[in-house]
């Protein structure tokens, strides 16, 4: 049997991951279904096992990957010069004052099973978003005029992603009150109020020392 190459299962993986995000866009997360998937990708019934362990971990997969389309798109918008506060405030405003535009991910984030598969795919989600970006917090900590340095920054991603999260899905549910934006301003105001750093000459500065 002749080997296939990595370059034959990517694209067969590829082909997967866009099959299923039709489907999410078509059908909702709830009606996603693996059977659904394999016939929009035109394949048989075990060619996704032999690339995810499941239909929620193709999910997952599919669900970090649109995180970080997003942060790539907005960085792309950026300055050359940008540094990682910069990146960051532009970053948590786009979040917090526009819906997200791709809901099925916020659906996907959303669900609430008894199935522990389902909840250790949606926490595994949530624990990138806090990999992928507590590190451009602490970065921006070290820098003099950048976010305050007594901040947990794990906990601080954490705390902008429930806000955000909680957004949109209540946008996504149309059981918000007030409205996004007039919910996002007010929490974009609070959150830099909270980061802006006081005296750089202080203990930020010691550690620039």
């Amino acid at each position: 049997m002749p080997k296939v190459s990595e370059e034959h299962k990517e694209q067969v993986r590829r082909r997967l991951l866009d099959a299923a995000w039709r489907v999410v866009g078509r059908d909702g997360v709830e009606a996603t279904t693996t059977r659904a998937i394999l016939d929009e990708a035109d394949m048989s019934a075990g060619a996704l096992y032999s690339y995810f362990r499941s239909k929620d971990e193709l999910l997952k997969v599919l669900a970090a990957e649109k995180i970080t389309e997003t942060l790539t798109l907005v960085a792309a918008q950026g300055e050359p010069y940008e540094g990682e506060r910069e990146l960051l405030m532009r970053y948590s405003a786009r979040l917090l004052t526009q819906p997200s535009t791709t809901m099925a991910l916020a659906a996907f984030r959303g669900r609430m099973t008894s199935d522990p598969a389902v909840n250790d795919a949606v926490h595994d989600v949530n624990r990138s978003i806090v990999d992928r970006f507590a590190p451009l917090v602490e970065s921006a900590q070290r820098q003099r005029g950048g976010i305050g340095p007594t901040h947990d920054a794990e906990a601080l991603v954490e705390l902008v992603d429930l806000i955000v999260d909680g957004l949109n899905r209540r946008h996504l549910t149309g059981t918000l009150v007030t409205s996004f934006e007039r919910v996002g301003e007010v929490a974009m105001a609070i959150f830099l109020g909270a980061i802006e750093p006081g005296d750089v000459t202080g203990s930020q500065g010691e550690r620039d020392t």
